[in-house]
């Protein structure tokens, strides 16, 4: 940790602190993802696939139950997709960082 933390603070003053990058993921997700559920109520509805072909057969109550499950199921698959590009990011910055260290 302290090779990341001299490659990344540099010449500066050892005091600083690091950027809390974890908040900054969590404030992003909440705006991008509830800016996206807004936007998506106007837009088409969710990809269906197979249950698609028995929704239009199952009472309205479960119907709206299984439309309102699927757009969680996107949400969720949408945030699994960004918390692994940003593990792969943190992976990224550790494997450099661990090359810039002196031997």
């Amino acid at each position: 940790m302290a090779a990341l933390r001299s490659w990344c603070v540099g010449d500066l003053d050892a005091s600083l602190t690091a950027q809390p990058f974890f908040y900054f993921f969590v404030t992003a997700e909440l705006l991008l993802q509830s800016s996206r559920l807004v936007l998506s109520q106007r837009l088409a509805t969710p990809q269906l696939g197979m249950l698609g072909l028995a929704l239009p057969y199952l009472p309205p109550q479960v119907k709206v139950l299984v439309h309102t499950g699927l757009k969680y199921w996107a949400l969720l698959a949408t945030l699994l997709d960004d918390l692994a590009v940003l593990l792969l990011f943190i992976g990224l910055l550790i494997a450099v960082a661990d090359w810039r260290a002196p031997a």
